[in-house]
Order: structure tokens, then C-alpha cells, then sequence
């Protein structure tokens, strides 16, 4: 399993940002925030989209569980694609 170090520096790549994040018992727990902007047409303005994650990693299990939550639904996928996931904990 990666160290909470490594988790920070993978996030931070990404251009995610790790709100809280810490230990208990086996477990590594985090609340990550995420953003884009996204044109609107017709509009001189950006809007953002953005996602609040929760991971639990249970290093016992070896398992992440992740919440995902956007205003719209149609940017989970954008989020969790980005964030890597398997990147994080695959090749471990």
C-alpha cells in the first residue's frame, strides 16, 4: 500500500486538493477536492465543476473505497478518471 506521502504527492499531480487526510488503525483516511473549469456556450463566463472524495484505504484488506460526490452527476467520471486511482494502488 502506498505511504500518506506518496498518496499526497499522487494527488498533487493531479491538480487535486487533499483537504484532511490521516491514520486510524490500519485504515489511511482522505477528503480530496477537485476542480475544472467548463465553457459554457453562449457565455463569456467559465463555471467550475467541482468534486468532493472521500477514499478510506484499509490497508489490512488492501482495498480504497472512494465517494465521489459532484453537483452534476455527468462529472463523476471526469473526476474519477483523472484521480488515477489505479495508478495509486495497482501496481502495489
Amino acid at each position: 500500500m502506498p505511504t500518506l506521502s506518496d498518496i499526497h504527492k499522487h494527488f498533487h499531480s493531479r491538480r487535486f486538493h487533499i483537504v484532511a487526510s490521516g491514520q486510524i488503525g490500519y485504515d489511511v483516511k482522505l477528503f480530496v477536492i477537485g476542480q475544472r473549469r467548463i465553457s459554457k456556450r453562449g457565455s463569456l463566463r467559465n463555471a467550475l465543476s467541482r468534486c468532493l472524495v472521500e477514499i478510506i484505504i484499509d490497508s489490512l484488506r488492501c482495498e480504497l473505497n472512494a465517494e465521489v460526490r459532484c453537483r452534476n452527476h455527468n462529472d463523476v467520471h471526469f473526476f474519477v478518471s483523472r484521480m488515477g486511482l489505479p495508478e495509486l494502488v495497482g501496481s502495489r
